[in-house]
């Protein structure tokens, strides 16, 4: 129409992004970002799916990001109940939006390897795309990645620790023997975060899939490769 602004023709989910952008940048404190999340939560909910989606896609393509002073904390259902950054914000909407578009998207960011917590949510959004099964393979491959990472194994972030239930979501024989492993490498460096959290996924895989641990019996009746408490732990859970 004459005399619109260039601005009010932008997809207007790409305007708040903007604006929540610039606003968690000039956040002083947690409170007020905690408003600023909301905000932008409750205004991408309430647009157009397609536009949000493509909004928000566009935007990760740009690598701009801004603290959010927030912790990173997982709630109910896997969904986050608050982000460290903005860019886990709008990754962790996105899938509700779009599936595809979030496994594209989150495929491209593993890739890249931008950072842990950003990994672990892009492996989240994976997982949720696997109906059936048929992502399995690549789950493990990708938890696989993050765990080989040199850097982010050295300093486990909250997200990385959280990333670690990737391998309860398949809950096979190559979960199992990962979290042994990673357990191991707990042991040896003293991480007391990572030994608690690859031990309780240890325990929720066996307890999904008992299978698991008499397939590694019989590979290893002694079951020698594990520390004597962590042995002990799992076979607790056999009947």
């Amino acid at each position: 129409k004459p005399g619109r602004s260039q601005d009010s023709d932008r997809n207007p989910v790409t305007r708040l992004i903007e604006s929540s952008l610039e606003k968690f940048r000039n956040s002083a404190n947690a409170d007020e970002s905690r408003l600023i999340l909301k905000n932008l939560r409750d205004g991408i909910r309430s647009a157009d799916p397609n536009q949000a989606a493509a909004a928000i896609a566009a935007f990760l393509k740009t690598g701009d990001d801004a603290p959010t002073r927030l912790p990173f904390t997982v709630g109910d259902g896997g969904m986050m109940n608050e982000v460290s950054s903005f860019r886990l914000a709008l990754l962790d909407l996105l899938p509700a939006l779009d599936p595809e578009l979030a496994l594209t998207v989150s495929r491209e960011i593993m890739d890249r390897k931008t950072n842990p917590d950003e990994f672990a949510l892009a492996l989240r959004n994976l997982a949720w795309n696997d109906l059936n099964g048929d992502l399995y393979a690549e789950v493990i491959d990708r938890l696989n990645q993050m765990i080989q990472t040199k850097d982010w194994i050295a300093e486990p972030s909250a997200g990385f620790l959280e990333a670690i239930d990737a391998a309860v979501f398949v809950k096979n024989e190559q979960a199992f023997d990962i979290l042994v492993s990673l357990h191991q490498s707990a042991e040896q460096s003293g991480d007391l975060n990572l030994g608690r959290a690859s031990f309780m996924a240890l325990d929720r895989v066996v307890l999904g899939n008992p299978e698991v641990l008499i397939q590694a019996f019989e590979k290893d009746p002694g079951l020698s490769h594990m520390d004597p408490s962590l042995r002990a732990s799992l076979m607790s859970r056999m009947d």
